[in-house]
């Protein structure tokens, strides 16, 4: 049987390391910022430009295929911690 009512909404939540101690341990991990930089090879480092918690209930319906570079420009590297 169907369930009815409004379909269930993705939801974004941007710099979630302001609001939460966990999200914030992960942002500012030094090791988590050298493994990036090392995968990109960047010698001076990388840090987070910005984070993203997504939030995708059953039913809610796909996120379209985009490319970050049209919102962040050249040279980011995009992380999924899933």
């Amino acid at each position: 049987q169907r369930r009815r009512g409004p379909k269930p909404r993705v939801q974004q939540f941007v710099n979630a390391w302001k609001g939460d101690r966990l999200f914030a341990s992960v942002v500012h991990d030094e090791a988590l910022s050298a493994w990036v930089a090392d995968v990109a090879g960047w010698p001076n480092g990388a840090e987070v430009l910005q984070d993203q918690v997504w939030c995708k209930p059953p039913r809610s319906g796909p996120i379209a295929y985009h490319r970050d570079t049209a919102y962040m420009g050249e040279g980011v590297v995009t992380l999924w911690l899933t």
